[in-house]
């Protein structure tokens, strides 16, 4: 149920915290940053843009995987337990997408990589409006939405 989702998120919010307490140097400081750097940061078109995209991105990701669940009930007769393993799918996924961009951005570079993680996001979706009817398919291509569903905003 509902509760032993949240509790599972819990335990791994507790497991990330834990990993960063034990692995981060000790005496980390940040420099701090003034009112003039985020006016900057504000005035900078890229920034803006790129973080335009993105909200728009995100929102509309976020717009359809509302309808996921009874989506893929009515279009593949799926049940809770498939629906709950299709948004699993869809985390995992996501996470890896993050994982990968964050570790190919630095040698790939922002552009390439955004624009390669965006095309495995059109890919997928794409591939959740073809594959309609078949729960293997939309999966798959849950799978791939997954993967460029949050690598362009973690790169940023």
């Amino acid at each position: 149920g509902w509760r032993a989702a949240y509790g599972g998120i819990g335990a791994l919010g507790c497991v990330s915290f834990l990993l960063l307490l034990l692995r981060l140097p000790a005496g980390l400081k940040g420099a701090p940053v003034d009112l003039k750097t985020w006016a900057a940061v504000g005035r900078s078109r890229t920034i803006l843009l790129l973080l335009a995209i993105t909200m728009l991105q995100m929102s509309g990701q976020f717009v359809v995987f509302t309808y996921m669940g009874p989506l893929l009930n009515k279009l593949t007769g799926a049940g809770p337990d498939a629906i709950g393993m299709v948004f699993a799918l869809y985390g995992v996924c996501g996470f890896l997408g993050v994982v990968i961009a964050t570790r190919i951005v630095d040698a790939s570079g922002p552009y390439r990589t955004s624009l390669l993680f965006t095309c495995l996001l059109l890919a997928g979706i794409a591939g959740w409006a073809l594959g309609a009817g078949s729960l293997v398919l939309m999966a798959g291509a849950v799978a791939t939405w997954g993967l460029g569903f949050a690598s362009t905003n973690s790169m940023q």
